[in-house]
Parts: C-alpha cells; sequence; structure tokens
C-alpha cells in the first residue's frame, strides 16, 4: 500500500464543508464574480482561508470563512463553488460525498432559502454528469440562531427534501451553544424523515454527543470527547451511531493535543463505525488521501482498514439502499 493505492482507492466523505473546502482558484473566480478585492498572490490569499500550525482553537479556525462566505451570496458563485468542489473530490477518486453548508449564511444579498438551497443541488447536480461523483446536501442550521428561524428555513427546502437534501446538521460555536439549544429543529427535521446529523464532541464535551443521539442522530461530526467516557462510547456503539472523525482538523482546533493521542485505533478496536473525512478542505489545507495516509502514517492502519473505514461510510451514508449497494459494488471490485 502506497500513495498512488490510496489515492485510486473508491473514497466516500460524510462530512466536508462547503465553504470551508474552497480551493484559492475557486475563490478567486468567485470573489471576481461578486466583485470582491482579493490579494493577487496565492500565498497571501491562501493566509485567508488557511489556518497556520499553531491555530490556537476552533474558534481562530472559524475566522478562516469569513471571506469565502462572503463570496457566497449569488445564485451564480453557490452553483460554482459546489461544482467546483465535486471537481477537485473526483480527482482523488471519491465516488459520494455528502456536502454541508448553511443556507443562512448564504442569503445577505437577499437570495431565498430555496433560492440559495437550489443552487448548490444544481452545481452538485452538474458536477455527477461530468465528474460522476455522486452527492446530497447536509443543511446545517446555526447554532447560534433562533431555533424558530432554523425551523423555518427547514420548511422553506420542502421541495427539494429527498431530491437533493440528504439531511440535517448545526454548525458554530458547539461550547456555547450545545445541541439540546435546537432540540425543536431536530424534531422537526425528524417530523420531515431528515437523517440527522450533529457536530458533537469536538469541544471536549462528552455529553454532547449523548444528547445528540437523544435528539436522534444516527452520526455525529468529530465525536473525539467520548475517548474519555467509556459509558457514552459504549452507547456509540450500542446504537450504531456513525463517527464522522476529521483527524487533521482535530488537531488543528485542539479537540487533540497531538496526533499520537488520536482516538482512532481506540474506536477501531471498541468496534465504533468509524470513517474519514476532511471537514474543510481549504481552511484545513487537506484532502482525504492525506487523511487517509496520516493514519497509515501515525497508526499502521492496513489497506484492509482503510477498505473498511470506506465501507463503513457507505453503511452509514443518508442515502438509498440501492445507491448503498452500487458504492459498495465499486469498493469492492477494487479490492
Amino acid at each position: 500500500m502506497n500513495k498512488e493505492w490510496i489515492y485510486a482507492l473508491p473514497k466516500v466523505e460524510l462530512h466536508c464543508h462547503l465553504d470551508g473546502s474552497l480551493s484559492t482558484e475557486t475563490v478567486r473566480e468567485l470573489a471576481k464574480m461578486s466583485g470582491i478585492i482579493v490579494p493577487e498572490r496565492d500565498e497571501d490569499l491562501k493566509h485567508l482561508l488557511q489556518v497556520e500550525d499553531d491555530c490556537k482553537s476552533l474558534g481562530e479556525y472559524l475566522e478562516k470563512f469569513a471571506l469565502p462566505l462572503a463570496c457566497l451570496q449569488t445564485e451564480e458563485a453557490l452553483e460554482y463553488a459546489a461544482y467546483s468542489l465535486i471537481k477537485d473530490a473526483a480527482k482523488e477518486n471519491v465516488i459520494y460525498m455528502e456536502v454541508r453548508f448553511a443556507p443562512l449564511s448564504c442569503m445577505g444579498k437577499g437570495l431565498t432559502v430555496k433560492q440559495v438551497t437550489k443552487s448548490v443541488i444544481d452545481g452538485l447536480n452538474r458536477g455527477y454528469k461530468d465528474f460522476g461523483v455522486k452527492s446530497g446536501v447536509l443543511v446545517c442550521g446555526m447554532r447560534h440562531t433562533r431555533v424558530e428561524r432554523n425551523i423555518a428555513m427547514l420548511h422553506a427546502m420542502k421541495d427539494f427534501l429527498g431530491k437533493g437534501i440528504c439531511g440535517v446538521d448545526i454548525a458554530g460555536n458547539e461550547a456555547d451553544f450545545p445541541p439540546m439549544l435546537q432540540k425543536e429543529f431536530f424534531e422537526e427535521a425528524r417530523k420531515l424523515g431528515l437523517p440527522i446529523t450533529i457536530h458533537a464532541g469536538e469541544c471536549q464535551c462528552a455529553n454532547n454527543v449523548h444528547d445528540s443521539i437523544l435528539l436522534g442522530a444516527k452520526r455525529v461530526g468529530h465525536g473525539i470527547a467520548i475517548m474519555n467516557n467509556p459509558e457514552i462510547l459504549c452507547e456509540v456503539k450500542e446504537n450504531g451511531i456513525g463517527i464522522e472523525m476529521c483527524p487533521s482538523s482535530n488537531l488543528q482546533t485542539k479537540a487533540v493535543e497531538d496526533m499520537k493521542h488520536y482516538p482512532i485505533q481506540k474506536f477501531i478496536g471498541e468496534g465504533l463505525c468509524v470513517t474519514l473525512n476532511t471537514d474543510n478542505r481549504m481552511v484545513t489545507g487537506t484532502i482525504l488521501s492525506k487523511e487517509y495516509e496520516l493514519m497509515v502514517k501515525h497508526f499502521g492502519l492496513s489497506s484492509k482498514d482503510l477498505i473498511q473505514i470506506t465501507q463503513n461510510a457507505v453503511n452509514c451514508a443518508f442515502t438509498d439502499e440501492k445507491s448503498k449497494e452500487g458504492l459498495h459494488k465499486i469498493i469492492e471490485c477494487y479490492h
């Protein structure tokens, strides 16, 4: 198993934020569309989009979203951004990905929730036609937003449920806005038949993972904090909850202090449904293949381990069984 093998492996990504995953080339084009002036040198532009190795906290990490979000305020820009992300993912043989974004953060110039959502779905669909990467949208409510507004957002996009939208999430500052504050939002999502994933356990609070399960989550984003809580770890296992692990991002946001303490081997050993993801390709400075490489380098994961992680991602993806069967066949043929 080498770098070429990892890049060629058909991969599945479940945790990737649109606004945090746009290349410098894409942001430059989006800025041009929006009349936003950006630095001429790629190095200077990257400084605005990507955290340094000495990133101090999740708060500092989240500051890097300001420019991309400023560029994602028109239908043309949103469609182009989604298309470009699929194009980039195809280069490393990602065959299915769930792209998450927050529609309420893209309405600064007067777009409606419906317009914003349709634009992203159109971009993903065009990406599928051109590059063969299947995808779905995970709609993010924002943690700091009034729950009533997040619920209204869900109702405004009903036309796309099961027709582009595959599930819901909440994003933002987990430490100050735990998931239970959005209880009614998730209750409404369940009534609409939407699968739920929740950012939880990224900020040292394992109880947020427990609460996420109570709220109906089938997966949790990050989930790192359960490594020190055997009871909640057991709850995750018993409920078959998928763990969307994002190693490089978790290191940058200080969910773990260093890679040697990263709990992937522990989680695999405990029989959890572990998946690997980028979180934010641009902000973190990574791609999915690099995350696989890191786990091989630091923990000696085998080709069998990586294939199992990929199959885990298919198993807990928010897509239909027929699509899952097709994805499994592609992975099995490679194996």
